[in-house]
């Protein structure tokens, strides 16, 4: 049986210079409401065509690895918005990671080796094990031939 929620969590898209095109069911506003969080770098006709499509935009300052995540926060935050699920690249993971905006992570392996040609999860150099970012198990679930790692995040 699928679970159904009364009201569909909010998807927040984070978008800096407007890649994301308005194809797709990240814009269907049938299934649930989008945010997009972007910048003065996102070209004018971009944000124009997210907000044909029903997403709500908000302009945030800009940072190296794209949108402001204090900032970003803060606006959830603002909304009553408490529990963030984050899915992203290495970029991303790496950014929430190191300004300290992550208390919990999940990490799901599958049944795979990808080798050097696989994506990298954490970007951050580390030169000691001092520097590496402390986790605490929490709990293991396996889920067919795969397993989910639940760790809490502890402070830098």
């Amino acid at each position: 049986p699928h679970c159904v929620l009364k009201h569909q969590p909010l998807r927040v898209l984070l978008d800096a210079k407007g890649i994301v095109p308005t194809q797709g069911p990240l814009f269907d506003c049938q299934l649930a409401p989008t945010l997009i969080m972007t910048s003065l770098q996102c070209p004018k006709n971009r944000l124009f065509e997210w907000q044909k499509a029903g997403a709500e935009v908000v302009i945030l300052p800009p940072s190296p690895t794209g949108v402001d995540l204090q900032e970003a926060w803060q606006l959830l935050g603002e909304r009553s918005i408490l529990q963030v699920m984050v899915e992203g690249g290495a970029t991303l993971q790496t950014a929430l990671l190191q300004t300290a905006l992550v208390n919990r992570l999940l990490v799901y392996i599958g049944p795979l080796l990808l080798g050097t040609s696989g994506y990298s999860f954490y970007q951050k150099t580390i030169t000691t094990l001092q520097e590496a970012q402390r986790l605490v198990l929490q709990e293991v679930q396996r889920l067919g031939s795969s397993v989910r790692l639940d760790y809490d995040v502890l402070s830098s």
